[in-house]
Parts: structure tokens; sequence; C-alpha cells
């Protein structure tokens, strides 16, 4: 096999390594990890610096997910959005999720109800909290920290 050949079918290799590992994680995990990132990225979250993360490692774990976030609501936004999420998106925090996927579908009017169901500050904390616990120890983080450190973009 040339040089060339060997370079490509790794290139192949890492290519289907992060597509199967961006499908093994459903839109609401994603969407919850980004939350928590967008969160320990604010120097005035209440989640400060979740599993030992740096604030600019935050942020540029968010670059690195949120394409894959897109992709996720693209698929999903081809369904519709079942009514039966406005009894359930703030139990299990994520409302704005479905308001987003409701928009895309041209849903106006269902968008605008989940948009409208804010959580109280509690509620924020309790989702925080609930995503931290398993987020920390994913290999979804392993995943992202892996595809920033091949970029040399992670700090620790």
């Amino acid at each position: 096999m040339s040089r060339a050949t060997g370079v490509i079918t790794l290139l192949l290799f890492l290519f289907a390594s992060d597509i199967k590992a961006a499908e093994s994680y459903s839109l609401e995990q994603l969407d919850a990890a980004a939350t928590l990132l967008v969160s320990a990225s604010d120097a005035n979250s209440p989640a400060k610096a979740p599993c030992k993360l740096a604030q600019s490692d935050a942020q540029a774990l968010l670059q690195v997910i949120h394409p894959r976030i897109d992709e996720a609501v693209e698929k999903r936004a081809k369904k519709a959005v079942p009514k039966s999420v406005l009894q359930t998106c703030s139990r299990s925090c994520q409302c704005g999720l479905y308001a987003s996927i409701a928009e895309r579908r041209g849903e106006e009017t269902l968008s605008s109800k989940l948009t409208g169901q804010a959580r109280s500050e509690s509620q924020n904390k309790t989702c925080l909290s609930q995503t931290k616990a398993w987020f920390c120890k994913s290999e979804l983080l392993r995943d992202l920290r892996k595809s920033l450190a091949s970029e040399g973009k992670l700090q620790q």
C-alpha cells in the first residue's frame, strides 16, 4: 500500500469514526451538553467549571458540538414535534430545543408556546446538575475533547 493510500484510508477511518460517534448521541443529549457548556463558558454562571473545564475549553467544545446539533436538528425537523412535549419539556429541560425544531418546521404557534415555557432559576440549576452528572463521565465529552486535542485547541 502506498503512503498516499494509507493516509487516505486513515482519513476515511477517522471520518467514519466521527460520523459513528456523532450518531451515537441523541439530539437531547447533545443539546443538554451544549447548555452545560454555555453555562461553563459564562464566568458568572452557577455551574462553575463543570467537568474541570476551563472557560476557554468550554467555549472551544461548543464550537465542536454545535455542528453536530445543527445536523441532528435538521434530521429531526423532518418529523412533526409531538404536542405532548408541551407537558414534558420543562421536566426534561428541552423546551428550547423543541421550540427550535418547531420553528424550522414552520410551526410558529407550537414554537411560541414552547418558548414561553421559561424555567425558573431553580429549574435551570436542576437541569444543569442533571446534565453535569452524566456528561462529565460520558463518552461524548471524551469524543469532544479528542476532536479538540487533534486540532491542538484543548488547553487541558
